[in-house]
């Protein structure tokens, strides 16, 4: 099993950091491991941006392209280290191997810290995205790590058979198995964006994975619990909720 890696505050000094443009999911995966197995598990960052995002991103924040688009991939690759000139060759010279070995298409090596915030400008340019497509959904996923591209793509053709005009965005920290989505406008499309989530979540559970990653369940993701959780473990988590919360005092009404 790959090892998750979990994604650190963007930007930090301290960070050898590069954006790669992939092949396919396929060689995201390899990669992946290939960086941690180079570099001792020191990666801490690997935030996957399929080229729907990288092209809104490109277009409705105004970033900057570090790499050219048109790729079916894209990475951002970060360690962090209390050393980071030391750390520069080795990975490097990871980077470099990964290449030779078709798993990077092209690599853009981030040479200082106004590069390295540059390319996490870019990963984190979804609020932009989302102002420009108001009014969105956004997802907050994850599944199986070996899953996630196949997913992807199931996600993408269903939402394009059904609604054709809503534009759909892909991203995520795929070291964590955690993956985004961003779809709009959904008016007039779908103006209450139930049946978009119900066609989600319906293929997240088809994949077993789970309707949160990060956000929790709150008030909104109430209804499709059960895509992630069955009948024992909700029973369970309302046994315990009633154990520490009898009186129903606590955040009420929010999960159970």
């Amino acid at each position: 099993m790959t090892r998750a890696v979990l994604r650190l505050r963007p930007g930090v000094a301290g960070a050898n950091a590069a954006l790669v443009a992939l092949p396919g999911f396929d060689a995201a995966v390899k990669l992946l491991a290939h960086a941690q197995r180079r570099l001792s598990g020191r990666i801490t960052a690997f935030e996957l941006m399929w080229p729907d995002y990288y092209d809104a991103v490109l277009r409705e924040a105004g970033k900057r392209a570090p790499l050219p688009p048109g790729s079916a991939l894209y990475a951002l690759v970060e360690m962090q280290g209390a050393d980071p000139d030391a750390d520069a060759a080795p990975f490097g010279a990871m980077l470099e191997t990964a290449m030779e070995g078709g798993l990077i298409l092209d690599a853009a090596l981030a040479r200082s810290q106004r590069e390295v915030d540059d390319f996490w400008a870019l990963r984190d340019g979804v609020a932009e995205v989302n102002a420009r497509w108001s009014p969105v959904i956004n997802f907050d996923v994850s599944v199986p790590l070996t899953r996630i591209g196949a997913c992807v793509e199931e996600i993408r053709a269903a939402l394009s058979a059904s609604y054709p005009a809503l534009q759909c965005a892909f991203f995520g920290h795929a070291g964590d198995s955690n993956l985004h989505l961003l779809a709009g406008p959904i008016d007039p499309i779908d103006p209450t964006g139930h049946g978009i989530e119900s066609l989600v979540y319906g293929i997240i559970r088809a994949f077993g994975g789970s309707i949160s990653a990060e956000h929790g369940i709150g008030l909104h993701k109430k209804p499709w619990l059960s895509h992630s959780r069955n009948a024992e473990e909700l029973a369970l988590l309302r046994r315990l909720k009633t154990l520490m919360d009898p009186k129903g005092i606590l955040n009420p009404g929010k999960v159970l």
